[in-house]
């Protein structure tokens, strides 16, 4: 039989200490990451980079953040309420500069946000032809993102160049396209619709559809909203139908539903 020995007091005070220093780390681990589930107020700072927009939480060790794809030819400030609220609640938001296009037609192999702030794990988002470039994005760098914030999402498609930038064709001469999609992908995915006045129609709406994972897709239909209410224009174009109360309003649920959606991934 085997012979057991007693303990030493000296050993045993080091495992109860190693214990407890155990413990505190968890909870301080956890507590780092507390502020994201309570309604907060942070300092926040702006800074309006050369190639993008950056809203940084200040003093507060934050983790998490989002890079939000903008609207065909909508500045990128058109979206500072959105980065202004969720800024506040903890998250960096980095929104990159395409104002004289299309954020997709603009869309770059790298995403810099991913390189420069590599302690922050990131969800990706976008409005109309933006939210095409975040699930592309999405479907290239499937490790590097959390989940997915659409807003009246339009995806495309893109033609394969080889390796000398040429066009690829098919067997039938067709060029080769590839469309892009996370129906294969399980990443959260946040849609949130909006009447289309005429930019998104029903066939846009219906495509989008089969991008996405709907297991994975949470969809949310705003009342009396449209796709020119995603972005805080001073007054409105000739043919929306938005009133300014309805345009407020419809801000306030897109920072509603957006941070919910990142609160309840962040929370996992």
């Amino acid at each position: 039989m085997r012979k057991l020995h007693p303990v030493k007091p000296s050993y045993l005070l080091l495992a109860i200490a190693m214990s407890v220093i155990t413990a505190l780390g968890l909870c301080a681990c956890h507590k780092e990451d507390d502020f994201y589930s309570h309604d907060n107020s942070f300092d926040i700072s702006v800074t309006d980079a050369e190639d993008a927009l950056i809203y940084e939480p200040q003093n507060i060790p934050y983790r998490y953040g989002l890079v939000f794809y903008v609207g065909t030819l909508i500045p990128s400030s058109q979206y500072a309420y959105l980065g202004e609220a969720l800024a506040r609640q903890g998250y960096i938001v980095i929104i990159p500069k395409f104002d004289k296009g299309s954020s997709y037609g603009a869309y770059k192999a790298i995403e810099p946000a991913f390189e420069k702030y590599t302690n922050v794990r990131f969800f990706v988002g976008g409005h109309g032809l933006g939210g095409g470039a975040a699930v592309r994005r999405a479907q290239e760098n499937p490790t590097a993102v959390l989940g997915i914030a659409l807003y009246s999402p339009i995806c495309s498609s893109r033609q394969v160049l080889d390796k000398d930038g040429n066009l690829t064709f098919d067997e039938n001469g067709q060029v080769v396209k590839v469309y892009d999609s996370v129906a294969n992908l399980s990443l959260p995915t946040l849609v949130l619709e909006a009447d289309g006045e005429g930019i998104v129609s029903d066939e846009m709406v219906a495509d989008s559809k089969t991008r996405l994972n709907l297991a994975a897709t949470q969809y949310v239909r705003l009342s009396h909203g449209g796709y020119t209410g995603f972005y805080a224009v001073t007054s409105r174009p000739d043919n929306s139908a938005l009133t300014e109360q309805e345009r407020q309003t419809q801000l306030a649920q897109t920072v509603e539903h957006t941070l919910a959606f990142m609160r309840s991934v962040v929370a996992g």
